[in-house]
């Protein structure tokens, strides 16, 4: 039987887009310091952990110099 590789969940499309996104030159705690969250939350959205709103998105897209639109473009 082949292996079948297990789709990302909502959740962890967005978490792999925000750590894209801040990428290797920004440190979690920066961001989430911009975005007025804390590093643990920063760090459970990049993991898929929590569903997270669009607001917090919105900040995070913020706090890493782009926009939300193009911070999700490739999730879905």
């Amino acid at each position: 039987m082949a292996d079948r590789k297990r789709s990302l969940s909502i959740q962890e499309q967005i978490g792999k887009a925000v750590r894209k996104a801040r990428g290797l030159n920004r440190k979690q705690s920066d961001v989430a310091r911009k975005a007025g969250i804390t590093r643990s939350y920063l760090s459970d959205i990049e993991n898929g952990k929590v569903d997270v709103s669009v607001f917090v998105l919105y900040l995070i897209a913020k706090a890493i110099g782009t926009t939300l639109s193009e911070l999700l473009r490739d999730v879905g």
